[in-house]
């Protein structure tokens, strides 16, 4: 396997980077199906590490309590929203509809819908 700084890391890091993007949205998939049929108080971190096929320590690689699930990719979305309001250069409710547009665009439609939940 190459090492340094050779085009073969390249690969490797965009695939280590790809399986944590999965687990993490595999965990929050699975957060929000059982917050959906459970209820949010009776799900554990435990039930959502099992769901999504991932030990409970995966489950706190990516998210500090079951409540992180929740806004885990806000911060994120927020700084992209505020970065594209900058961008804009338009009268305020103008930049700010295509902001919001260009944000919600971003999400898929299952993101959409637990977000609407």
């Amino acid at each position: 396997m190459p090492t340094g700084s050779s085009s073969g890391d390249v690969p490797m890091v965009f695939l280590r980077e790809r399986k944590k993007t999965i687990a993490k949205q595999a965990l929050r998939r699975a957060a929000f199906d059982l917050f959906t049929t459970q209820g949010f108080e009776a799900t554990t971190v435990e039930d959502i590490a099992r769901r999504a096929d991932v030990s409970r320590a995966s489950f706190f690689r990516y998210f500090t309590a079951k409540e992180d699930v929740l806004a885990a990719d806000d911060a994120e979305r927020r700084e992209a929203l505020f970065a594209l309001l900058d961008k804009e250069n338009k009268p305020l409710l103008e930049g700010l509809h295509a902001a919001v547009s260009a944000y919600l665009a971003g999400m898929d439609a299952e993101a959409l819908a637990q977000a609407a939940a």
